[in-house]
């Protein structure tokens, strides 16, 4: 992440990003055939680096009777993969209906996880050989733990909620879900901002900042069109925890 003065300019690097979660997600329009357990053979031969765990997605419709039976369960079949890395660091979803990459250990930073995506993604293509894009997104997960309590929000938000205080009351729990259009463009994003409850480690709680960053507008498989939106993407993200975020809490991810 990258940030300096008032109109966040990407020059300072942020080798401490609180970042535990980065997802690059396309939803797809599926190809003619889909045929999962050949699908598996291919992916365990063609991503050797992704066999330390595989695991099948699976659809399951429920119905609910009047009469106060239990629900009926229907079974739909495999839905896709999940792959974990050798490493543990990336997780891989190859899916009839999209494609999912995670860095879920040791961010390194964008241009790492764009490339890994690029190439998963190429690989995808061969194998499943989907229509188009219909969704591209970018979803980071950032927590700031607080060693001590009490937890003072005002510390790390820019604009934190307003403790409605009745007879010394305060405030410990809170989750705010905002949705927001870019104006002039075809982007979204939605702010979740919360808190998660204390550890050992850290007394106050976990203060989360999700950023999630997507535009469905149609888009062809090319990874060339596809970095176009990107591009954008990846800077809305960038504003978005930078002008979220306090100036003073930035300094320690520096």
């Amino acid at each position: 992440m990258f940030v300096s003065g008032d109109d966040f300019s990407p020059v300072i690097h942020l080798s401490k990003a609180p970042i535990v979660e980065a997802v690059i997600d396309f939803r797809v329009l599926s190809g003619d055939v889909w045929d999962p357990q050949q699908l598996k053979e291919r992916i365990l031969k063609e991503l050797p680096s992704y066999s330390k765990k595989i695991e099948e997605g699976k659809e399951v419709v429920y119905s609910l009777s009047l009469d106060g039976t239990q629900p009926k369960e229907q079974h739909l079949g495999c839905t896709g993969y999940k792959l974990t890395s050798l490493d543990g660091n990336n997780v891989v979803q190859f899916n009839q209906h999209g494609f999912v990459f995670s860095r879920v250990k040791e961010y390194q930073d964008w241009e790492h996880s764009c490339s890994e995506a690029h190439s998963l993604w190429t690989t995808y293509c061969q194998l499943i050989n989907p229509k188009g894009v219909k969704r591209i997104g970018v979803r980071f997960i950032n927590q700031m733990g607080a060693k001590e309590a009490p937890l003072n929000l005002k510390d790390y938000f820019r604009t934190p909620p307003d403790e409605k205080q009745v007879d010394n009351w305060s405030l410990v729990q809170f989750l705010q879900r905002d949705v927001l259009a870019v104006p002039g463009t075809p982007y979204f994003v939605i702010l979740i901002k919360t808190v998660l409850p204390p550890t050992t480690n850290y007394q106050g709680g976990v203060v989360v900042l999700d950023i999630d960053v997507f535009t469905e507008q149609r888009t062809a498989c090319s990874w060339d069109e596809i970095n176009k939106h990107l591009v954008t993407i990846r800077d809305l993200k960038n504003k978005a925890f930078f002008r979220n975020i306090l100036r003073e809490k930035i300094k320690e991810f520096e």
